[in-house]
């Protein structure tokens, strides 16, 4: 979901301090935060608009779901 140093900052999974410290990189800077933020919100927009999610669960459930013969 997040694209590590673009929308977001990864960590580590439990990993408090690196997620502190990405936190306050992003908040102290305020052009940086509204560039990530901006980035973050067409991001999502693009990979996640109901024409995109609506096309993969449907490529879902027809690799998903049996065919009925008659």
């Amino acid at each position: 979901m997040i694209r590590d140093g673009e929308t977001g900052i990864l960590c580590a999974i439990g990993d408090i301090p690196g997620m502190a410290a990405g936190s306050l990189e992003i908040l102290q800077d305020k052009k940086h935060w509204a560039e990530m933020s901006k980035l973050a919100a067409e991001d999502a927009r693009e990979r996640f608009s109901r024409d995109a999610i609506v096309t993969k669960y449907e490529s879902l459930y027809q690799r998903s779901l049996p065919i009925p013969t008659s």
